[in-house]
C-alpha cells in the first residue's frame, strides 16, 4: 500500500480511498514552522540542499533501522541512475534538488519503510513508537503519545521540542486526525507520521 502524505496542503483534511489508502493534508503554518532555516534580518543565509543519495539511505537507517529494500535489492541503489547520482561517466555531479522524481521515491522509501517500521515496533519500540503500543490513543495515553512524538521530533529533525510545546501540535493533530479518519486505526495513524516525518524537508534537507 503506498501512503500519500502532503506537508504543506491547504487545509483539506485526512482522507481514506477506496484502496483504503491514506492522504493526509495539514494545514498551512503548522509543520513547516519546525526548523524554519530563514536567515535573521541583515544575514546573509544560503540556500537549502537535499542530502545525496548514499547519505539519505543511511540517514533513514540510522533512525529507523533499516534500508529500503526490495529482496536482497537496495531500491535507492536501484534507482539511483533516476536520483541523479554520477556515473562518472555521462554525470560527474549530483543533483541536489528535490525534483519531482526525488520526492515521488522518497514517498514510496517512506510508506515502505514506515508500513515495516510500525509493524516491527507494534508493541513498542526504540525508534518511533518509544513508551507507546497500538493500544494507544491520545484518550488514554496522551501524555505518552506526545511524548513519543517529540522523541521522533528529535531523532528524526534534530528538533528538541518538549511535550505542551504548541510547536508539537500539529504532529499531534496529525496523529489524531489518522486516527479518526481510519476510525481508530493508529496502526496507520503511526505510519502516517512516520511517513511525514521522513518526508519532511528538515529530514532530508540542510
Amino acid at each position: 500500500m503506498i501512503l500519500w502524505l502532503s506537508l504543506l496542503g491547504c487545509g483539506a483534511g485526512p482522507s481514506v480511498d477506496p484502496a483504503g489508502d491514506l492522504s493526509v493534508d495539514l494545514p498551512d503554518g503548522e509543520l513547516s514552522d519546525l526548523g524554519d532555516a530563514t536567515a535573521p534580518d541583515g544575514q546573509v543565509g544560503r540556500d537549502r540542499h537535499r542530502m545525496t543519495v548514499p547519505q539519505l539511505a543511511d540517514s533513514i537507517e540510522r533512525v529507523t533501522g533499516l534500508r529500503w529494500m526490495d529482496g536482497d535489492d537496495d531500491q535507492f541503489e536501484e534507482y539511483s541512475a533516476s536520483l541523479g547520482v554520477p556515473d562518472w561517466i555521462e554525470r560527474t555531479s549530483e543533483n541536489r534538488t528535490p525534483d519531482l522524481v526525488f520526492n515521488k521515491l522518497l514517498d514510496d522509501a517512506a510508506a515502505d519503510i514506515c508500513l515495516e517500521l510500525v509493524d516491527l515496533e507494534s508493541m513498542g519500540g526504540e525508534h518511533l513508537l518509544v513508551g507507546v503500543t497500538l493500544s494507544s490513543t491520545l484518550e488514554t495515553d496522551r501524555q505518552a503519545i506526545e511524548a513519543a512524538l517529540s522523541r521522533a521530533l528529535l531523532r528524526f529533525h534534530g528538533h528538541n521540542i518538549p511535550v505542551g510545546d504548541d510547536r508539537l501540535g500539529g504532529w499531534t493533530w496529525l496523529f489524531e486526525s489518522s486516527v479518526n479518519v481510519t476510525s481508530g486505526d493508529t496502526h496507520m495513524a503511526w505510519r502516517a507520521v512516520c511517513t511525514a516525518l521522513l518526508i519532511h524537508p528538515d529530514f532530508y534537507t540542510y
